[in-house]
């Protein structure tokens, strides 16, 4: 049906309060919808347990609007961060790796959701480049690693605009 993502996996709705919990093994892809009223910041964490998965936030027609791929390796939280220009429903994705890899499990939730302030959106633009920044970083071209520089950049100034050590870190 309409609701359903590619590869004929279906497509669950995540809800405020909702805590999901399940495995996921190399190659899968879990994929979750989420309706938005026009304003609305969202985060959503996740906990990896054992696997290290890649998080997307897309537009109905499949634009990637934000993208996670932290460090974290096999254990840990990896976040997205989204502000809803208008109403909108994204569809979230947890992608497991290609390569052979031993499933895990992850638990996620959506952290957030409250109408978005400036500084939300200064944080998102801030998370959006770094993701940029890291794309370009993989393509491994000279040209690409100048971009990813300017990106990383741009990231880094917008994070200490905040005052977030952390991002900035």
């Amino acid at each position: 049906g309409a609701g359903d993502a590619p590869g004929g996996a279906v497509t669950q709705a995540l809800d405020p309060g909702d805590s999901i919990e399940r495995e996921i093994s190399s190659g899968q892809s879990h994929s979750y919808r989420i309706t938005l009223d026009a304003g609305k910041y969202l985060r959503i964490h996740l906990d990896q347990r054992g696997i290290d998965v890649t998080l997307a936030l897309l537009t109905p027609d499949g634009e990637v609007v934000a993208e996670s791929r932290s460090d974290s390796g096999n254990f840990g939280p990896e976040t997205v961060s989204f502000v809803a220009e208008g109403p909108i429903e994204v569809r979230f994705e947890v992608r497991a790796p290609d390569w052979e890899a031993p499933s895990g499990r992850y638990e996620v939730k959506i952290a957030e959701l409250r109408m978005g302030t400036e500084e939300d959106r200064k944080r998102v633009d801030a998370e959006r480049a770094f993701a940029e920044g890291a794309r370009l970083l993989r393509q491994g071209t000279a040209e690409s690693i100048r971009q990813s520089l300017a990106k990383y950049e741009a990231a880094l100034q917008i994070y200490k605009s905040l005052g977030d050590r952390g991002g900035a870190a």
